[in-house]
């Protein structure tokens, strides 16, 4: 198995900007996630989370409460809501942390979940999620935004209850993660001594992948779109050239590598016959599906982040 060890030099933007506008969930039972904040929640469950188990308390203050940190991970349990005056107790972070590793472990992505007012952010102490700070547009309004624009095209009046033939499709998005690292570029391809540079320069294209246990439409695709949580900065296919002046730093060598970065909606896609006359879909069935889209810096390349692994 090889080791990782993570230089995190970025090719288009910081994690931590990235975590500095993720806000606080709006919602009791809301999970948000950031793959450009990489806990280790091996540290975080086996060292972290036992001095929880008797319980914390939270408050008195907007965002104040206890934090617990380790050398890749750090656990906060934050007082995130309003509704509750003063300092209260919380009892089983346990079974909260594990809701929010369920959701964003995978990824290895760090995560904010929140009951009533309380949350439980998992992040690392040098880059954290940055409590105070809210998107100018809480993302449920953004995507109801476009569903409206998408049933003001499917008035029942312009239909005179003849809806267009074929399936119809419903998508509703279960986890939104920014940041998650793509499939790994070698810049070079060749196992690098201690110390060594990569000279080399390569041109790679990262595309959008659908996954979908069922047939892959246009119609689909466009459906989930509509649905998920995208920034305005991804696309189909980029295009970036990678080089790096890095060195290795592994003892018996090893890769420089390049991660693209992805925007990645996972949930569930249905299917039905064909739309109502007031433009809803009654689905036959539904599945499980994710989509993920590359992400584009502000210059129009791809946005990513070189590493190095060591053999």
């Amino acid at each position: 198995m090889p080791s990782w060890k993570a230089l995190l030099v970025s090719a288009a933007f910081a994690g931590e900007a990235f975590a500095q506008e993720f806000p606080v969930p709006d919602l009791s039972g809301d999970v948000v996630c950031d793959g450009t904040i990489r806990p280790d929640y091996n540290e975080c469950r086996e060292e972290l989370l036992p001095q929880t188990f008797d319980g914390v308390t939270v408050g008195p203050g907007f965002m104040e409460g206890p934090s617990f940190k380790g050398d890749d991970c750090q656990i906060r349990i934050l007082k995130c809501g309003q509704g509750t005056a003063g300092e209260f107790p919380v009892d089983n972070v346990a079974s909260y942390f594990g809701i929010a590793e369920n959701e964003c472990g995978e990824f290895s992505a760090g995560a904010v979940y929140r009951w009533g007012d309380a949350c439980i952010y998992v992040d690392t102490p040098d880059n954290s999620f940055g409590p105070n700070s809210k998107r100018s547009e809480p993302e449920r309004e953004k995507k109801q935004a476009r569903r409206d624009l998408v049933n003001e095209a499917r008035e029942p009046e312009d239909r005179q209850c003849n809806p267009p033939p074929g399936p119809c499709y419903t998508y509703t998005e279960q986890t939104f993660i920014t940041g998650v690292r793509g499939f790994a570029e070698r810049v070079c391809d060749n196992i690098l001594p201690d110390g060594a540079k990569c000279d080399q320069t390569k041109s790679v294209t990262v595309t959008e992948t659908f996954s979908f246990d069922g047939e892959v439409t246009a119609g689909l695709k466009d459906v989930v779109s509509v649905g998920a949580s995208f920034s305005s900065s991804v696309a189909e296919a980029v295009t970036e050239t990678i080089t790096t002046s890095i060195q290795v730093d592994c003892p018996n060598g090893g890769y420089i590598v390049y991660y693209p970065l992805m925007e990645v909606s996972r949930g569930e896609c249905g299917v039905g016959p064909q739309e109502t006359c007031n433009g809803d879909c009654i689905t036959d069935s539904t599945e499980p599906c994710e989509y993920r889209k590359p992400i584009e810096s502000g210059d129009g390349n791809l946005s990513g982040e070189y590493d190095i692994q060591c053999v």
